[in-house]
């Protein structure tokens, strides 16, 4: 998840390394090759833009008639809402399912801004790989470290552990899950995990 102050390119990301909530910024600035194609999207006369981003070829379909120069994730940059979005791959999809007009606006800092009371740690988007890098190296380092301290059991998801060492297994399982799972939507920032 990112959020963006209006008409900026500085995006503030929200990534998890382990349990631990990080937020960075980026600027993430988007060319745009316009298109003369259109095609009706519900009501809407949308246009074609193009543009490769994150490593990702991108086909993106702006309405003029809303004259809000944003769209989903971090793409932004045309002179019109985007209400569609999808990757030349068909991995990531992004479809405007409803316009509503609010009569206020509501706060949604409890959303990324805090969690459970909880604010994000800020640091860079360098530090961000590092710590997801360390948390892939040692998922399970705190539970670890306490068997190690001489605490006789450790519950992980219902079942008890006594020593370190049966730690292996599930620190094994979840580099796994992390590796199968990389396929973030700028896939130019995937984290190259080494399988051990």
């Amino acid at each position: 998840p990112v959020t963006r102050k209006k008409n900026t390119n500085t995006n503030i990301n929200f990534a998890f390394a382990g349990d631990q909530l990080y937020s960075y910024p980026t600027q993430d600035v988007i060319e745009w090759k316009l298109s003369e194609e259109t095609k009706k999207i519900s009501d809407f006369n949308a246009q074609k833009a193009t543009s490769n981003f994150g490593g990702r070829k991108w086909t993106a379909w702006f309405v003029k008639e809303i004259p809000f120069s944003e769209g989903p994730y971090k793409f932004t940059g045309l002179p019109g809402l985007i209400v569609s979005l999808e990757d030349s791959q068909n991995q990531f999809s992004f479809n405007l399912i409803k316009s509503k007009k609010i009569d206020k606006t509501y706060d949604t800092k409890n959303i990324l801004e805090v969690r459970y009371g909880n604010k994000p740690v800020m640091i860079t988007e360098k530090m961000f790989i590092k710590k997801s890098l360390e948390y892939y190296q040692d998922p399970y380092q705190q539970d670890r470290e306490d068997l190690k301290k001489g605490n006789t059991v450790v519950e992980i998801e219902g079942v008890k552990y006594t020593k370190a060492s049966d730690l292996i297994p599930l620190i094994k399982d979840e580099q796994e899950y992390i590796r199968k799972h990389n396929n973030p939507i700028e896939r130019n920032k995937a984290i190259n995990y080494p399988v051990k």
